[in-house]
Formats: structure tokens, C-alpha cells, sequence
């Protein structure tokens, strides 16, 4: 594999101009037209836009459709070309994008690549290693990947993390509903961990698609979050297995920073890293297995004003450390651009 070229934000460009940012993420969920808003769209894009940057947004998954693979690389090597961004920040699940073109960018522009990775907890070996040559940046989630990238020839790698989008995701001040809620899709050992707790006979809603009441807005799931007692987490992406105790693939997600932000108690099961986040016990409440899920809710419901300060403890780690803001605050000082204090804007169409 090829070294990757060090590279950050030349100071000398930024004198006298607005700095320029390109960002390469989907508008559609999975890139589908007509299934909704992505999460990047509504969590990471308003940050993004909070800068005060000259910014310009590229939607490969668009593209595709509209002009063709071919064509729609050719589109963004003429915007890059063009346009000459100080900074091109793209988020991918798949070869949306051509690697070589990235690479040209990273490689013979003044153009800095940011690429992140969110699943490399189980995407490392099939797909982000082979990215990395192609980028002058790697941010990854997932605290065993950085040195995995060191080891292949990309020392410009940065920890990073899910977070919270705090002017959509918020306390709604409407009072406390429901005692156990999940909202997710019924993947894995899901189905199975609600199962159990409605065996022991603890009233738990859940929504989501595959779920009876089906798939909720980005505003009635705050709402939930806010209104929640306890608002139940499982660290385990699609591709876990279906044990219960096996723990192959978990992982930090968002629902872990935006739960806390609405004001909601997160009881969540471990995730490799969490403490690096959270003071577990005293800002969220952690499960091991499943009769110590139950041994929890059961204790949290029976204490309010424990339950409560755990809550609150969590919301204001949250906002103080955990906000889209701060991790792209940190992305930017990075790769050598300086930033203000950004605002933030609510998400458009979510």
C-alpha cells in the first residue's frame, strides 16, 4: 500500500478568503429516494454548516442516479478542480465514490481528504483499510482501529466519536410518559432482550421499523427520549450474533450522546471505549446481561431521584464534551484549520 502524503491546511491560502468546505454525504437514508433523511444529513450536516465556512454539499448517492458512475466522478474532479476546497470531508458505507479520484485529490490538489469511518469495529478488513491510502486524513470510531491503521501505512489517524446534534435532540419539558422505551429495528438479540423483559412482566414500548408501532419522526423520537424513565440501548449492530452474551461486534452509536441530550436516562449494555465518555453509574446506567437488566430497571424505576440525577448528570456531559460541534471542532484543528465558535442551526427536512 502506498504511503499516504501528510498533508494539512496550508495558512497561507486562508489569508484574506473565506475558507471553502466540500462535503460528500447522502441526503437520502441508504441513499434511497423517498425513504427519508439520512442520519449524517440531519446530525452531522447542520454542524458542518454552523462554521461559517463557504461550503458546498455533494450527494454521490444523488449523483449516481442522475449522471452515472463515470459521470458523477467527473463532476466532483471539476468541482474540485474549480472550485479548489481547503478541506473535503466525505462519509461513505460503500465504492460510491471512485478511490483513484479521492486519491488525485489527497495527492495533487491543495485539497486536505477527511474520510469517516463509523463501523470499523467490523468494516476494517473488507472495506476502510482499503481507503486509507487515499485519504490524508482517517477519523474512525472504533478505538482498536487506530493502530490498524498505523500498521498499513496511514499515520494521519484520528479518534473520534458519534454525538449529539443539540438543537434537535433536547429535553422537551413535557413530563415523564413511559417507563422502558427502545427505539430501534428489532435486529439481532433485540427482539429477543424485550421479549424476556416483557416476561418479567416490565411495561417496555418500542418503535422502529419491524416493530407494531412502527417507524417514529426524528421529533417524536425526542419526544420519547424526553419522556422516558429509562430509555434502553443494545450496543450490537445488524451483523451481531444472536447470542445474547456474545459482544463481537458492539459498539458506540449515536442513540448513546442523543438519548442523554434530550434529558432521558440511557441504560445501555457495554461498548468497547464507553468510559472514555461517560462516567458509567453516574452519567448513564450499564447492563451486562440480561438479569442485570432487569435487576437495573427494576432499581431505577424504584429510585426517582437517583434515576433523575443520573439523567441530568448525563445531559450536561453531553452538552459540555459531546455535541456534533466539538467533534468536528476537533476534526478541523486537526488537519490545520482554524475555527470560531460555530452555531447551530436545526436540521433541514428530518
Amino acid at each position: 500500500m502506498r504511503s499516504v502524503l501528510a498533508k494539512r491546511v496550508n495558512a497561507a491560502d486562508l489569508t484574506g478568503g473565506s475558507t471553502r468546505l466540500l462535503y460528500l454525504v447522502m441526503r437520502d437514508d441508504y441513499g434511497i429516494p423517498g425513504g427519508g433523511p439520512s442520519h449524517e444529513w440531519c446530525n452531522m450536516v447542520p454542524a458542518l454548516e454552523g462554521f461559517g465556512f463557504e461550503t458546498r454539499h455533494f450527494d454521490y448517492a444523488r449523483e449516481l442516479l442522475e449522471h452515472g458512475y463515470w459521470g458523477s466522478q467527473a463532476r466532483l474532479r471539476d468541482l474540485v478542480a474549480s472550485w479548489r476546497p481547503h478541506v473535503l470531508f466525505i462519509f461513505m458505507y460503500q465504492e460510491q465514490v471512485d478511490r483513484e479520484l479521492i486519491r488525485w485529490v489527497s495527492e495533487s490538489t491543495p485539497t486536505v481528504t477527511v474520510g469517516w469511518f463509523a463501523d470499523d469495529h467490523w468494516r476494517f478488513d473488507g472495506y476502510s483499510r482499503f481507503w486509507a491510502s487515499a485519504l490524508n486524513w482517517v477519523l474512525t470510531t472504533d478505538v482498536s482501529a487506530v493502530d490498524r491503521y498505523k500498521a498499513i501505512g496511514q499515520p494521519n489517524v484520528l479518534l473520534s466519536q458519534w454525538a449529539a446534534n443539540v438543537s434537535d435532540y433536547h429535553p422537551t419539558g413535557s413530563g415523564l410518559r413511559y417507563d422502558v422505551t427502545f427505539v430501534g429495528q428489532p435486529h439481532g438479540r433485540r427482539f429477543e432482550l424485550v421479549e424476556y423483559l416483557r416476561r418479567k412482566d416490565i411495561d417496555i414500548q418500542t418503535w422502529g421499523p419491524g416493530w407494531p408501532n412502527g417507524r417514529v419522526t426524528q421529533e417524536q423520537m425526542v419526544e420519547i427520549f424526553s419522556s422516558s424513565r429509562i430509555n434502553l440501548n443494545m450496543t450490537g449492530s445488524s451483523v451481531s450474533h444472536s447470542s445474547l452474551l456474545r459482544r463481537d461486534t458492539d459498539q458506540i452509536k449515536g442513540r448513546v450522546f442523543e438519548v442523554p441530550a434530550c434529558g432521558g436516562l440511557l441504560l445501555t449494555d457495554p461498548a468497547p471505549d464507553l468510559g472514555r465518555y461517560f462516567h458509567i453509574g453516574e452519567e448513564i446506567a450499564v447492563y451486562r446481561d440480561r438479569r442485570e437488566l432487569v435487576r437495573q430497571v427494576l432499581y431505577l424505576l424504584g429510585h426517582e431521584e437517583e434515576r433523575a440525577r443520573i439523567a441530568r448528570a448525563g445531559y450536561e456531559r453531553t452538552i459540555r464534551d459531546h455535541t456534533w460541534h466539538h467533534r468536528f471542532s476537533d476534526m478541523f484543528a486537526a488537519v490545520g484549520l482554524p475555527v470560531d465558535t460555530p452555531s447551530e442551526a436545526p436540521s433541514d427536512g428530518c
